[in-house]
Formats: structure tokens, C-alpha cells, sequence
């Protein structure tokens, strides 16, 4: 009965760490969690580059025009590298110069640039616990994009309304809870709706875009695909690779969440031949580990070892490789766990942790590293060398106070004592992880780590009752954060525990809630 329980169709395992290339959030430099798949994903660019990049250089243009455009450059690739804070400054001065100029596109551009950043920005006091500033920054943004949407109306201007129209859906999309999602749903088709009648193509396929992120969140898959396959025959239209490989990297996380692996795998293929053609070294990386990472979850290692190794192998082409390296050494660590290559992850972990510790400022990746390598461990056998390394990495993290990364190796660390066999350190490690997604405000990872870790083990103890009220904590927080999808996953969970109490009244109940 317990293994039927972990079979529930839910958030994905902690190695699905894939999103769409663009942003390289979900290989950051600090591991961003687990739930980065089921949490869906987001246009990061709107991949201007190479429009703006022939704008610079061209000699028609005034002086002005030509500068501002080499910034506008510089700012999509800032956003793109996560320098965050420069690029906030470029954006805005992007914004004021274009409307100085009277460039009405480039004025509408530059504010969906700016209001990428912002999201990011939220995204990025999110993972660091500070969901005050989180929600400060995505208030700001919406309110931003609603002064600039009545400009645009007094002025005419229809695809720059549109414009604000998709960008208060990315907004409000960022919000925790399922009723922002419907309201920013509305704001996306309306969007496409302008932009079809102004025959703004790549705009449209970016509001496809924004709807498949939308009903990726929901969990509503079919519609998902639909859309991210919509938007992938925009960009095909207009020769856009780069937004094509977007769109087509969406397409296959949303059949990879849908276990229709097969499909994942291929618009996977698609998109890397796409940017193997027009992308940056960088994308390509990030486009071999997600790839890789659906052939882990369709249980072909060795391919997910090959596509590791050669992103491992682009790393000394990326200007900024070291702060990428972390997180494609810690795909390819797992790659060969999966292989069944245990003696070669530990070892690849341990020169790879060596070469990081003589260079200054990369404790956040040592530590992340040496998480990869308790898994590592754990896998070959050597429990108390892991239980070593896990108490090494969680000192060092309490140092960086990196709450993130200490959930992490509590969560390594439970499941290393699952596989010794000792339930209760399991316990005691998984409610730790929990206790400290709590403290870092990380609701949605804290319901996650209650009912697929807490519970998992609290039900091979056979404390129903107690796995029981782990489910009504989680189902407390997703209520309280409005998540729908949780709540219902929460609710399928429950309806399996009550069967295993033998309450088949009440696990019909349940039952019954969820598909509600």
C-alpha cells in the first residue's frame, strides 16, 4: 500500500531541474530547489538581441538611436546572465531615452525588458526567503505596466497596450495562488487577441507563450502543449530560432511533467539543434542539461551522461564558465548515479571540489557540489563518509546562511539514512528540511518536502495518524498560498492514507475534493 501512495502522479523529483533556455535560473549558481519544474517556467528575454545589435550598426540611425540600441544589447544579455541589478538600471535608461527619441517600439521593448528584470528580481528574493520584497517588486511591476498601458491608450498606440497587457500577466503569473493566474490568463489572450489584429507576430507567439507558462502552473497540460506548440509555429513563421527553441524547450518540459517522455525527448532535440545552429555556448549547455534531464527521467543514463559530458566540455567557450560549472557538475554527478557509474560520480565530485576550494569566493558551489556528493556516496554504499560530507556542507551553509542549501542536504541526508535503513534519523533529517523551508518562507517546497519526504517516512514507520496531520499542515499552507494544484495533490495523498486506515468513506471524500 505504501509504494501505491508514492506512485501518485505529482511534482516531479528533485533531479528535474529543466527550464526553458533563456534564463539559466534553473542551473543558477546557487541550486534554485526542487520544485522548479512543477512550478512551471517564464520568458526570461523577448530576444531582441540580434534586431537591436543591426540597429547599433546601422549608419541611417542618429547617434542616439545607435547608442541606445548597443544598451538595449547590453541589458538582454545582463538579464540573461543574471546580473540583475545592472540590468535594472540599463532598462530604465533604455525606456527614458527611446521615449526621449519618440520610438514608441522601442519605448514598449524596453519596458518588457524592464519588466522581465523585475520578475526575476521577485524570483530571486523568493529563493532567498524574502517574499516581502518578492511581492514589493511584483506589485511595483504591475502598477508599472498599468500607468504605462493608459499612455499607450491616450496615445493610440495598440501594440504597446498589448504589450502592457502581457506584461501584467507575467506579473501577476509570478504570484503565489491560482486566482492571479486566472485574472493574468484573461490579460494574456487579450494581448494575443491585439496582437493578432496589428499582425505583431513574434508578440503573439510570446503571449502563446505566456499562456502555455500559465497553463503549465494550473497543471492543465493539454492546453499547455497546445499553446507552446502554437507559439513555436509563430517563431517558426518569422525564422525566430532563438524564441523558436524557447517555445519548443516549453513544449517538452510540459509532455516530460504530462509523462509523455517520448515527446519531451524530441521537442528537446529540436530545440538544441536549433540553438546549435543560433545559440550562445551558454544556451547550448543549458539546453543539453534539460534535454538530459528528461532521458534521466525516461531512464536512458547513458545518453544523459553523453550530453553531460559534452556540456561539460562547452564550459572553457562561456566567458563566465565558473558560474555555471557548479550546477553542469552537478548534473553530470547525477548522470552517472543514474548510470550505475557510483566509483566515477564520487570521484569526479571529489577533483571537481578540489579544484573549486582553491579558487576564492565559490563556497556557495563547493557546497552545492558536496551535496551532489552525499548523493553520491549514498548511492555507493559509504553512509558514513556521506553522513561526513552532509555535516561538512551543512556548516558551511549555516556560514553563508544559505537556508536553501541547508533544506537540501537535510533532504540528502534523510534519504541517506532511508537507504541505511534508519527511519528515525530519516525523520528527524527530513522534518529538519521542512522546519527550515519554513523559516526560509518557502511555502511551496515546504508542502513538497511534507508530503513526499516527512510522510513518506512517517508511513514506512506506519504512523498513519501522524502522516495523516502532515497532510493538514500541507493542506493548511496550500490553501493559504491558494494553490489549487497542491491542494489537490494534497487531497489525492490523503485519500490513499485514509485507504490505508481503512476509512474508505472519508478516502472517497478526498477523493472526490480532488477532482473537484
Amino acid at each position: 500500500c505504501s509504494s501505491d501512495l508514492l506512485s501518485i502522479p505529482g511534482p516531479p523529483p528533485k533531479s528535474c531541474h529543466q527550464r526553458p533556455f533563456g534564463t539559466m535560473a534553473g542551473i543558477s549558481k546557487v541550486s534554485s530547489g526542487r520544485d522548479t519544474m512543477f512550478a512551471g517556467n517564464h520568458i526570461v528575454t523577448d530576444h531582441f538581441l540580434s534586431l537591436y545589435a543591426k540597429l547599433a550598426e546601422d549608419a541611417s540611425a542618429s547617434k542616439q538611436i545607435r547608442e541606445v540600441a548597443a544598451l538595449f544589447c547590453t541589458g538582454e544579455l545582463q538579464l540573461e546572465d543574471g546580473d540583475l541589478d545592472e540590468a535594472m538600471g540599463v532598462a530604465e535608461e533604455c525606456v527614458a531615452t527611446f521615449r526621449a527619441e519618440k520610438d514608441a517600439a522601442g519605448v514598449r521593448n524596453s519596458l518588457r525588458l524592464l519588466f522581465h528584470v523585475m520578475r526575476a528580481k521577485a524570483d530571486e528574493a523568493r529563493n532567498r526567503g524574502d517574499r516581502k520584497e518578492a511581492r514589493e517588486l511584483l506589485e511595483q511591476a504591475e502598477s508599472l505596466a498599468d500607468e504605462e498601458f493608459v499612455t499607450f491608450r491616450d496615445a493610440g498606440d495598440a501594440p504597446g497596450q498589448a504589450c502592457m497587457l502581457l506584461s501584467i500577466a507575467e506579473v501577476t503569473c509570478a504570484y503565489r495562488g491560482s486566482a492571479k493566474r486566472d485574472e493574468a490568463l484573461g490579460c494574456a489572450e487579450e494581448a494575443f487577441g491585439i496582437f493578432q489584429e496589428c499582425e505583431e507576430d513574434k508578440y503573439a507567439g510570446l503571449a502563446k507563450f505566456m499562456m502555455s507558462e500559465i497553463y503549465f502552473r494550473k497543471r492543465s497540460w493539454h492546453a499547455a502543449r497546445r499553446h507552446a506548440a502554437e507559439s513555436v509555429e509563430y517563431f517558426a513563421k518569422i525564422g525566430d530560432k532563438l524564441c523558436q527553441a524557447m517555445s519548443l524547450h516549453m513544449a517538452a518540459l510540459t509532455e516530460a511533467r504530462a509523462g509523455a517522455l517520448e515527446k519531451a525527448s524530441r521537442a528537446g532535440k529540436k530545440a538544441l539543434k536549433l540553438l546549435q545552429e543560433v545559440g550562445s555556448p551558454k544556451q547550448q549547455l543549458f539546453s543539453m542539461i534539460s534535454l538530459g534531464n528528461v532521458y534521466l527521467q525516461r531512464e536512458d543514463a547513458h545518453l544523459s551522461v553523453s550530453l553531460g559530458e559534452a556540456a561539460m566540455s562547452l564550459l572553457p567557450q562561456i566567458s563566465d564558465a565558473t558560474n555555471w560549472e557548479g550546477a553542469t557538475v552537478g548534473f553530470l554527478v547525477e548522470a552517472y548515479i543514474h548510470n550505475k557509474q557510483t566509483e566515477k560520480a564520487v570521484e569526479f565530485c571529489e577533483a571537481m571540489l578540489t579544484q573549486m576550494r582553491n579558487s576564492s569566493g565559490r563556497e556557495k558551489e563547493v557546497v552545492h557540489i558536496m551535496q551532489k556528493l552525499v548523493d553520491a556516496l549514498t548511492s555507493s554504499g559509504d553512509f558514513e563518509k556521506a553522513a561526513e560530507v552532509a555535516e561538512e556542507a551543512l556548516s558551511m551553509a549555516e556560514e553563508l546562511g544559505c537556508k536553501r542549501s541547508k533544506a537540501q542536504l537535510y533532504e540528502e541526508l534523510s534519504h541517506m539514512h532511508l537507504v541505511a535503513g534508519d527511519l528515525q534519523a530519516a525523520l528527524e533529517a527530513a522534518e529538519k528540511s521542512a522546519k527550515t523551508l519554513r523559516e526560509l518562507g518557502a511555502d511551496h517546497d515546504e508542502v513538497l518536502t511534507r508530503v513526499q519526504l516527512v510522510m513518506k517516512v512517517l508511513i514506512m514507520q506506519e504512523k498513519f495518524q501522524d502522516a495523516r496531520q502532515q497532510l493538514e499542515l500541507a493542506k493548511d499552507i496550500a490553501q493559504r498560498i491558494e494553490e489549487k494544484p497542491l491542494q489537490t495533490f494534497c487531497l489525492q495523498l490523503e485519500s490513499r492514507v485514509l485507504s490505508i486506515m481503512g476509512d474508505s468513506q472519508q478516502a472517497a471524500k478526498a477523493a472526490e475534493l480532488a477532482v473537484d
